[in-house]
């Protein structure tokens, strides 16, 4: 299988110029790795999902702190 975005040591974005290490990467990809619950019932939360599918509890803000760590990872 091709992969469709090849990995590069140094990658950047031409109209932000952002340059991303690997490590940056690999802190990414580990913290990614973690399990989302809903607080509420403790249902496991799936990748796009805004509540939960079990109980229907809003999870936005949960998502918002769980990617404010995500961005405290990997500057």
């Amino acid at each position: 299988m091709k992969c469709m975005f090849p990995i590069r040591k140094h990658w950047s974005v031409e109209e932000g110029k952002v340059s991303v290490t690997e490590e940056q990467i690999d802190k990414a990809m580990k913290f990614m790795a973690q399990i989302v619950v809903c607080c509420h019932c403790a249902t496991r939360i799936r990748f796009g999902d805004y509540e939960c599918p079990h109980c229907g509890a809003d999870i936005e803000e949960d998502l918002r702190t769980w990617a404010m760590g995500l961005l405290r990872t990997i500057e």
